[in-house]
């Protein structure tokens, strides 16, 4: 493996959180003026479609994949580093503390068993469009539970 490979590996593996990052300076104000769970949702469905742009893009042009990776860490990366700041907004007082620590915990549980379940299924062979395809799921469900939370605490304010 050259220098230049492994350059390019370790650009890549720093994009996903530089994106989480940077769209931080756009999402929490956005979730301030616009609402934190259409915000976060937004951010979740557009995921859906950067991890779709992914998979057509592999094999091209390194710039390509790069921006690929960065606009996957603005919307999954940020997603879930704002998903916390709305947790803190959702969780009642008394709760609070417990319910950010086993979100941060479930958090760290899917930080750990992702990427085995992820290279499991390179392992049997799936290609690489097809992983992004499939994990265009859990982000999907991910923007659908966020609608609905908001839903639930709209509708629960007007009672």
């Amino acid at each position: 493996m050259n220098s230049e490979s492994l350059s390019y590996r370790a650009t890549a593996a720093s994009m996903t959180t530089i994106g989480g990052i940077a769209i931080a300076f756009a999402v929490g104000p956005a979730m301030d003026r616009l609402g934190a769970y259409g915000s976060l949702s937004a951010l979740y469905f557009a995921g859906c479609g950067f991890l779709a742009l992914m998979g057509l893009v592999l094999g091209s042009p390194v710039w390509m994949v790069l921006a690929s990776i960065f606009l996957i860490g603005c919307t999954i990366s940020g997603g879930q580093k704002s998903v916390i700041a709305l947790a803190a907004a959702f969780y009642p007082e008394e709760v609070r503390s417990t319910g950010i620590g086993w979100a941060l915990g479930i958090g760290r549980i899917g930080g750990i068993v992702g990427p085995m379940i992820v290279g499991g299924l390179l392992a049997d062979g799936m290609s690489n469009e097809q992983l992004f395809m499939i994990l265009m799921v859990p982000t999907a469900l991910c923007g659908l539970i966020v609608l609905y939370l908001g839903h639930r605490a709209k509708r629960l304010q007007l009672a």
